[in-house]
C-alpha cells in the first residue's frame, strides 16, 4: 500500500484501508503491532507467573493427593491397581501443556483493533469494546511517526494501542471524524 499524503484522505483512500465487511459497511481494524500489544502482555504475565506462588499450589495439591489417596486405599483396599503418582505426574504435565498454549496465543497472536460505528474495540482472547455512547474524545498519537499509537478516552476505562503499518495515521483521524461527528477527534504531534 502506498503511502498517502498527510494533507488528505479522499474516500478512496479511505475504502481501500477500511475492510469492508457485510455486517458493518463502516468499518476498519487491523492487527495491533507487537510493539504495542506484546509489553502489555508481559507485565501480565509476570503476575500469573509467579514462581512462589505455583510452588505453593504444587505443594498443596501433592499433599492432597497424598491424603487422598491414603482414604481411598483405606476405604477400599481393593482399588491398589490405580497409580496415584502417575495420575498426578500426568494432571501437573496437563495443567503446564495448557498454560503454555495460552501464553503461546497471548505471545504470538495480536489483538484486533475495529472501528465501527458501535464504538472501538479490541479483541484478543476476549472482546473488550468501548461504546460510542462511553468515549469522551480520540486522540492519534504521531511524536513517533514509526509507532502511532490510538488513544482513546472513556468514561469507564481508557485504553491506548498501537496503529498497525498499513493504516495511514491522517486517514485513520479522517475515518474516525466521518465515524464519531459528535466525538473529540484529534492528532497530538
Amino acid at each position: 500500500m502506498g503511502v498517502i499524503g498527510a494533507a488528505s484522505c479522499s474516500a478512496e483512500d479511505l475504502a481501500v484501508q477500511a475492510r469492508v465487511e457485510t455486517k458493518t459497511p463502516s468499518a476498519m481494524e487491523w492487527n495491533e503491532p507487537k510493539w504495542s500489544y506484546r509489553p502489555r502482555v508481559k507485565a501480565e504475565l509476570s503476575a500469573i507467573l509467579n514462581l512462589k506462588m505455583w510452588l505453593r499450589v504444587l505443594v498443596v495439591v501433592v499433599l492432597l493427593t497424598i491424603l487422598l489417596a491414603y482414604a481411598v486405599n483405606r476405604a477400599l483396599p481393593r482399588l491398589v491397581e490405580f497409580n496415584w503418582v502417575r495420575g498426578l505426574i500426568l494432571s501437573c504435565l496437563a495443567l503446564v501443556a495448557m498454560l503454555g498454549m495460552q501464553l503461546g496465543i497471548l505471545w504470538f497472536v495480536p489483538p484486533v483493533i475495529r472501528i465501527t460505528a458501535k464504538g472501538i474495540s479490541r479483541q484478543a482472547t476476549s472482546l473488550h469494546w468501548r461504546l460510542r455512547s462511553e468515549i469522551r474524545s480520540i486522540y492519534i498519537d504521531t511524536r513517533s511517526p514509526i509507532q502511532p499509537l490510538i488513544c482513546v478516552e472513556s468514561y469507564k476505562r481508557s485504553f491506548i494501542a498501537g496503529v498497525g503499518p498499513t493504516i495511514e495515521p491522517a486517514c485513520l483521524i479522517s475515518f474516525l471524524k466521518q465515524t464519531f461527528p459528535e466525538i473529540l477527534v484529534e492528532e497530538r504531534k
